[in-house]
């Protein structure tokens, strides 16, 4: 199967906006403020990262988004639709309970995006996917960072 640059950014962009709106949606299951607080975070990262691969596609020349990749089937056409199979979630939900949730999410864009980056070699444009295989794995980094200092709190 073969898809172009701007379509897997174009999922990903899905995904990312899919991911905040359901992170919008778990608030109301949130046990606490804490809760709430990490649920906001998680739903502006997720906006911010929409919004920058939007701000690339209007950027990006035609002639490095519309280079064809071949992909292996095995990836899924709607990335947030594949990462919330056997995602189940119950009320009341705690930091850890969405911590847990947000590494599931970013585990699951981190393969899919390792699965890119290892079939395109990072050469000729698709050096973004390098470069956002880099940025997933080190927001995780942060997170994980940043529910220790709400857990402080």
């Amino acid at each position: 199967m073969k898809k172009s640059i701007k379509q897997i950014l174009q999922d990903l962009q899905q995904f990312h906006g899919g991911l905040g709106q359901y992170y919008e949606s778990l608030k109301e299951k949130a046990i606490n403020e804490r809760t709430v607080m990490m649920l906001e975070y998680l739903r502006n990262q997720e906006d911010r990262n929409s919004k920058h691969l939007t701000d690339y596609l209007h950027e990006t020349q035609d002639k490095i988004l519309n280079k064809w990749l071949n992909i292996i089937p095995s990836l899924p056409s709607s990335i947030f639709c594949h990462c919330s199979k056997n995602q189940f979630t119950t009320a009341p939900l705690t930091v850890d309970d969405v911590i847990e949730i947000a590494m599931h999410y970013d585990e699951c864009l981190i393969d899919f995006l390792s699965i890119i980056v290892q079939e395109t070699d990072c050469s000729g444009g698709a050096d973004i996917f390098c470069n956002l295989l880099n940025l997933i794995q080190s927001e995780e980094k942060k997170l994980v960072r940043n529910s220790q200092l709400l857990l402080d709190m």
